[in-house]
């Protein structure tokens, strides 16, 4: 009894600790150099274990399972996917039962948690996750802008033995990062959190944070990843349709296109720069690749023009993989293939396919959960995401006041709903990009659109 007492009256300092482990655990899985951290079993054994207990906490005293607002269609979809996990155990289990504590720990222990705690604890939470997030990101991307400035390229291998482009390859800065894709994300998010930080901040801090901003940017640019001009785009529609259904509309409307003048012309000027002082440099970097020859490492080239992809090749083979996961969901439409057996059942089915042959994940985090868990978890999915989004976009428009913490909350969650079209990376496996998912839906759910029922009220 004097455990769980501990644990009632520390229940805020112990959650908030927990959470702040998961970012540093997560952030050090993208960054290279601290891959080292990542990849210690007794570490991911602890973050797992802890997260386990804390769910059991929830579900157990806290009653979790009745007293969090929008739970329902997590409880749907942990329930499917252990049907899911069941119903095919004889390809296997292992890597199933990973994933279903990744489950649990997100859907019991992250998400219940906001529930239980005050606003400002709430508020607190999401800006210390957020400063962790950006101060590791903004540290990561200012070593790699080195690396390009220097025309540092190489490959390496990481602590669980994969291997990694690092710094600028090819025609593209992967910087210290695993994948500069996902990094691209967590910049956009980084950029959107200290945006949000720069009315509430002294002018000398203002300074710091608009050259993080600037950095983040920069480092998006370079990295040469459509998804986030994709994501940018979609956040400046969605903004864009906000100022229209303001009052002050022409105020509104023309402050974004300002914004988006500014935007789009600063990763033009960025990329045509970057040009400039690559093309200037090109018999340095000639030198450079003629020493790679002899080192067997990648060579740099001296444009930002991608050379991966071509016009009858726009999406860089994800349309062959997500044509293969349909094909696939509709032969096992109910529950799935799971995430860990779904390569063994599909060889059963057609060896030949295109995703069986290059072994690939999905590329798409909603036909992801459509191919591993089925149709069922995919509806629960959208129930879950959908209804609190829509809900509070739906009284954002209808007001003229300016929540900045809920507009940093939903253009955080348009970036990760455009990022889960093209990347598999919120939801099966512990991510930063998942841990922020379920944080920012939390937060809508048990801690902004209770006081708005209590208002109407």
């Amino acid at each position: 009894m004097k455990i769980l007492d501990f644990f009632e009256q520390n229940y805020f300092k112990l959650g908030i600790s927990y959470l702040l482990f998961f970012t540093l655990y997560m952030m050090t899985s993208i960054i290279v150099p601290l891959n080292f951290f990542n990849a210690n079993s007794y570490v991911t054994i602890l973050l797992s274990g802890l997260g386990a207990l804390f769910g059991l906490y929830n579900i157990v005293v806290k009653k979790a399972l009745t007293k969090t607002r929008g739970i329902r269609p997590l409880i749907v979809l942990f329930v499917v996917i252990i049907i899911s996990l069941v119903v095919n155990m004889k390809y296997g289990y292992i890597d199933n039962v990973k994933d279903l504590i990744v489950f649990f720990v997100y859907f019991f222990s992250i998400y219940p948690f906001i529930s239980f705690i005050t606003k400002e604890q709430a508020n607190q939470t999401l800006l210390s996750v957020g400063g962790v997030l950006a101060v590791l990101s903004t540290g990561a991307v200012i070593a790699s802008l080195f690396q390009f400035v220097t025309f540092d390229g190489y490959i390496i291998e990481s602590y669980k033995g994969n291997v990694f482009r690092q710094g600028f390859i090819d025609s593209r800065l992967f910087g210290v990062f695993t994948d500069p894709n996902i990094q691209s994300v967590v910049s956009l998010l980084t950029i959107t959190y200290l945006g949000y930080l720069q009315n509430k901040v002294s002018r000398p801090l203002k300074v710091l944070l608009y050259l993080a901003i600037f950095c983040n940017f920069t480092y998006i640019v370079l990295s040469g990843s459509r998804t986030a001009l994709i994501i940018i785009s979609a956040v400046f529609v969605y903004i864009f349709i906000v100022a229209i259904c303001k009052k002050d509309r022409k105020k509104q409307v023309l402050n974004v296109i300002m914004f988006g003048l500014i935007t789009f012309g600063s990763y033009h000027l960025v990329y045509q720069g970057s040009q400039v002082i690559l093309k200037a440099n090109t018999q340095v970097i000639t030198k450079i690749n003629q020493e790679h020859k002899n080192t067997g490492n990648y060579k740099v080239l001296a444009t930002l023009q991608r050379n991966d992809t071509d016009a009858k090749n726009i999406s860089n083979n994800r349309f062959s993989i997500w044509q293969d996961a349909i094909k696939f969901s509709v032969k096992r439409p109910i529950f799935g293939y799971t995430s860990g057996n779904w390569e063994k059942i599909a060889k059963e089915i057609d060896p030949d396919s295109y995703i069986v042959k290059k072994s690939y994940r999905v590329h798409n985090g909603y036909l992801e959960i459509l191919f591993y868990s089925g149709f069922i978890a995919l509806l629960a999915f959208f129930w879950y995401v959908g209804k609190p989004i829509i809900k509070t976009i739906v009284n954002e428009l209808k007001t003229n006041s300016q929540n900045l913490i809920i507009e940093f909350i939903l253009i955080g969650l348009i970036i990760l709903g455009v990022t889960n079209m093209f990347i598999s990376a919120t939801m099966y496996g512990f991510s930063i990009l998942g841990l922020v998912l379920h944080l920012s839906i939390s937060y809508l759910n048990n801690g902004y659109l209770p006081q708005l029922e209590t208002k109407d009220k």
